[in-house]
């Protein structure tokens, strides 16, 4: 009965202690794949809360924490081959929203960026180069600023199949259990009507796309509206 609302909670603590994937230990190509894309979306400058800072270049190099790279994209992946004679080499399924970049690897964990943009400065100046704010960013999530929670009324399913419906009077239901839910802020509490017991997660949404996040950015659950 409580399996619905306890899946959030056991994804958020299995992210928390969840270790780094292996790199991949494939050979790296003798030459550049001619036929490899970029895309715009991800050219600049990304930081994530925990201060990494990941830097894509138009012309397909980049840099994370000075580390350079090469990079190239194939539908929704992102592959990063290491620079400087390394063999290492990454492919992350990936997600640009606004100002938000979502790297998820092949072990199902992700990272949240956000993308910092320089002011603009007046004519006949060159704009300094900017360094990453030292202060953890605020969480990362497509909407930053909720009011009233009616962007959440709907029928929403996620990946493993779990669907969430959310009505307008506060009720609403996970797979066959009957909940309440309220927003304050940016959080989302759901509470079992059964049980009483309650689960709160920062939330986001992006068009038809709902995110539950950590209060550090983390992804934790997304769900496509039906």
């Amino acid at each position: 009965m409580k399996k619905a609302l306890s899946l959030c909670l056991v994804v958020l603590l299995c992210l928390t202690f969840a270790a780094c994937g292996d790199e991949d230990k494939a050979a790296a190509p003798a030459a550049t794949d001619n036929a490899a894309t970029t895309d715009a979306a991800l050219v600049g400058t990304w930081v994530a809360a925990d201060g990494e800072t990941a830097i894509f270049n138009a012309d397909a190099t980049g840099s994370i924490d000075g580390d350079p790279f090469d990079w190239s994209v194939s539908g929704n992946k992102l592959t990063v081959t290491e620079q400087n004679g390394g063999t290492g080499k990454l492919v992350f399924t990936y997600a640009v929203a606004g100002n938000t970049l979502t790297l998820t690897n092949d072990e199902g964990s992700s990272m949240v960026y956000n993308k910092t943009v320089a002011s603009a400065e007046p004519s006949g100046t060159t704009a300094p180069t900017q360094t990453p704010d030292p202060v953890t960013p605020t969480v990362a999530n497509p909407s930053q600023v909720v009011s009233d929670g009616s962007d959440l009324i709907g029928i929403w399913k996620a990946d493993d199949g779990l669907v969430m419906t959310i009505n307008a009077d506060g009720t609403g239901s996970m797979d066959d259990d009957a909940i309440t839910w309220s927003v304050s802020g940016s959080t989302l509490a759901l509470t079992e009507k059964a049980s009483g017991e309650t689960i709160s997660v920062v939330y986001g949404t992006s068009g038809d796309t709902l995110t539950f996040f950590t209060p550090e950015g983390i992804v934790i659950m997304m769900f496509t509206k039906q």
